[in-house]
């Protein structure tokens, strides 16, 4: 693996550190930094809004 790879690897698995999801205790909880990490900003531009199509909404 790359040294690029592994970089952008281990930010992606601190991301996921930021979200608590365990469904079957009934607790969903969500750092704050999720919403101001600019690390946080790039994986959704990379992994979403560039890997997708996204429909916004129909212009009339």
């Amino acid at each position: 693996m790359s040294t690029a790879s592994q970089n952008h690897a281990a930010r992606l698995s601190e991301i996921s550190r930021l979200v608590v999801d365990r469904p079957a205790e009934r607790v969903f909880e969500v750092d704050r930094r999720i919403f101001t990490d600019p690390a946080v900003f790039d994986a959704e531009l990379r992994h979403i809004f560039e890997a997708t199509w996204n429909f916004i909404g129909l212009e009339s």
